[in-house]
């Protein structure tokens, strides 16, 4: 019994990587980019956690210029907060959020078989 338990356990630990490494490299559907997208922009953009981001919330993060708010500064920001902040109410909803990733899933798509491939993303 005790030999079966460190038979499965070896194989659950050698399975591991393989396993990261199969889902790493799996087609990506517009439905899970989209929900993971919207998910990261409001974890970082979101500073008060009331599941929307506030014009504030996007100029400050627009302001601090790091790596992943690099194209939300000057005038290429606010064109993205105009088209991104489709019913004009000053938030970006969390379906605003989706709507914006399916925008970047398209593009990124650029075979237009409805995933994106390791090589596309």
């Amino acid at each position: 019994m005790t030999h079966r338990l460190l038979i499965a356990a070896a194989a659950l630990v050698l399975a591991g990587p393989a396993a990261a490494q199969t889902a790493k490299d799996a087609p990506v559907s517009l439905a899970v980019f989209q929900t993971a997208a919207a998910a990261k922009m409001l974890a970082k953009l979101d500073t008060d956690h009331d599941g929307k981001v506030s014009k504030a919330e996007f100029a400050a993060r627009k302001a601090g210029g790091d790596k992943a708010g690099g194209k939300l500064k000057g005038k290429a920001g606010d064109k993205m907060w105009l088209r991104a902040d489709a019913d004009q109410d000053g938030y970006l909803s969390k379906a605003e959020l989706e709507k914006t990733a399916a925008s970047r899933f398209h593009r990124m798509d650029v075979n237009g078989d409805g995933v994106l491939s390791a090589a596309e993303r």
